[in-house]
């Protein structure tokens, strides 16, 4: 089974805190994020999609880097 670890999260905007020390186990299956306007949410989805992009990248780096 797959599983993301977020541990200790977190993003500022100046004093606004957008995300704050966001800690959460993802394994398989489908997720819904709730909360208020402000809450953080969509800030929240830029950092996973950012997290990602940086991990694909470095595997595919040092996979051709390595391998061809």
């Amino acid at each position: 089974m797959h599983e993301l670890k977020l541990m200790d999260v977190r993003k500022k905007y100046k004093d606004k805190e957008a995300v704050r020390k966001f800690n959460y186990a993802f394994t398989n299956g489908v997720y819904g994020l709730l909360g208020e306007n402000g809450a953080g949410k969509t800030t929240l989805m830029r950092l996973l999609c950012g997290v990602f992009f940086f991990f694909f990248f470095f595997f595919f780096f040092f996979f051709f880097f390595f391998f061809f």
